[in-house]
């Protein structure tokens, strides 16, 4: 019973949330939250749970990501084919490596990192030319200090 429902939520639903996940996905929170709760009710309903339960759990048992998890995903992705060089050039040249900005050898520089341009209007900040430079320069910290333990 409960497979039916989960496909019911990952084939009709899902694609509805990850599509233009790149564009929309830094939207406001406020936008982003109204989905998120209901991915929420959607897997609460699924499992017959109660309405204050938990729902990480859900998404566990379901194999599934909520949307904020779902965005990183596809930035991620992205930024893999763009570090390859397999996005059109127009996308390849919103991002320069910090080798090419300045010599010094650096730990952005060996890692091979983006630029993050530096702004003071929000707008900006959260364009994907810098929200996709951080977590893609994120990644390799992230390695280093699990690799640490």
């Amino acid at each position: 019973m409960y497979t039916t429902l989960l496909n019911i939520y990952k084939f009709p639903i899902l694609p509805y949330v990850s599509y233009g996940l790149m564009v929309w996905g830094l939207a406001s929170k406020c936008y982003i939250g109204k989905i998120l709760i209901l991915q929420k009710q959607a897997l609460r309903f699924i499992y017959f749970s109660q309405f204050k339960e938990h729902a990480m759990p859900l998404f566990i048992k379901a194999n599934s990501l909520h949307v904020n998890f779902l965005h990183y995903e596809a930035i991620c992705c992205r930024m893999h084919n763009i570090q390859n060089g397999i996005v059109p050039k127009n996308i390849l040249d919103l991002f320069t490596h910090i080798s090419s900005i300045h010599t010094y050898c650096t730990r952005s520089s060996t890692f091979n990192a983006f630029y993050i341009k530096q702004s003071w209007l929000e707008i900006q900040k959260n364009a994907f030319s810098c929200v996709g430079a951080k977590v893609w320069n994120g990644i390799p910290m992230l390695v280093r200090n699990l690799n640490k333990k």
